[in-house]
């Protein structure tokens, strides 16, 4: 604001300047112009016989005192009579200038838009396959691997050393050994006999459906760090938890969960983040050797070396 304002004083006043030098110009010619006239006047007084010179000279000097005390009587009226024109047009022209070079200023700047299409929008379809890392309110981490169809969910653990994949669907668990090249099936109702909580094994408990989109966040923030990225943070209340979202421009570098007060945070860093689920991530391969139920269990187990 500052610029403008010294800009538009400095035209203000080369603005006077040329109004005071244009009516001081004019003001001297019109005195000049006047003593010229009154000293033509007596010319022809000069041709008159010499017993009148003395009078005609006096006569003279006397018109030319009147002369030179009007013209200065009208120069001194001059410059107040200037000021006051000066004074009024310099605001004038000073009003003019601020108002056509200043101009208000800029509305801050809103937060980037959200997204149109991002991978937020995978992770809510219900139809996702994520690889990346799970952390714990310890800070403590561990390889994920994640996959979610409308009917399926997979995950990739570790079972004391040994890497254990697990689908579930709404009725049945299958526990796959891709080193063995084993699967074992077993049905949801038998695992909670056995004291498995079934909101485990829902599948629709690990849906992001809810969230439906970026622009139903109660809250945005920007500049945000997330585990070695810099993001904009989105905010979402879910019934039994807050969910935060952590995006730069449109990739989706991971999420955290609490509970409502804020305790207990369980964070999601994504690697990569699609909508095709690989078939063998929905239903075990077919050339894999199958044990069912809590008496294949007992085959199971022996065979990945856990017997």
């Amino acid at each position: 604001m500052k610029k403008f304002r010294s800009a538009s004083f400095i035209a203000a006043v080369l603005a006077a300047a040329i109004m005071i030098v244009s009516a001081s110009g004019c003001s001297k010619g019109k005195n000049n112009d006047e003593t010229t006239t009154d000293n033509a006047g007596y010319t022809e007084d000069a041709a008159q016989e010499t017993t009148g010179e003395e009078n005609t000279e006096a006569d003279t000097s006397a018109a030319e005192e009147e002369s030179t005390a009007e013209a200065e009587s009208t120069t001194a009226n001059t410059p107040e009579q200037k000021t006051e024109q000066e004074s009024s047009r310099m605001s004038e022209e000073t009003t003019k200038a601020t108002s056509e070079t200043v101009k208000p200023a800029p509305a801050p700047k809103a937060p980037d838009a959200v997204p149109s299409k991002s991978e937020f929008d995978i992770l809510v379809s219900d139809s996702f396959y994520i690889t990346g890392k799970t952390v714990d309110e310890k800070g403590a981490s561990e390889p994920l691997e994640m996959a979610k169809t409308q009917d399926t969910l997979y995950f990739l653990s570790d079972l004391d050393g040994v890497t254990m994949g697990a689908i579930m669907t709404d009725k049945t668990a299958y526990m796959i050994c891709d080193e063995k090249k084993a699967y074992l099936e077993i049905s949801l109702s038998t695992l909670k006999n056995f004291g498995i909580d079934s909101s485990m094994t829902d599948v629709s408990s690990y849906s992001f459906s809810d969230l439906k989109s970026l622009a139903n966040a109660v809250s945005v923030k920007e500049n945000c760090e997330f585990y070695g990225s810099v993001g904009t943070e989105y905010t979402f209340k879910r019934e039994k938890s807050v969910f935060y979202a952590y995006m730069k421009g449109t990739k989706l570098l991971g999420f955290t969960t609490t509970n409502t007060d804020g305790t207990e945070p369980k964070t999601t860093v994504i690697s990569t983040i699609t909508g095709t689920v690989p078939s063998n991530k929905t239903t075990p391969p077919s050339d894999y050797k199958k044990y069912k139920g809590m008496m294949g269990a007992i085959g199971f187990m022996s065979a990945i070396g856990k017997n």
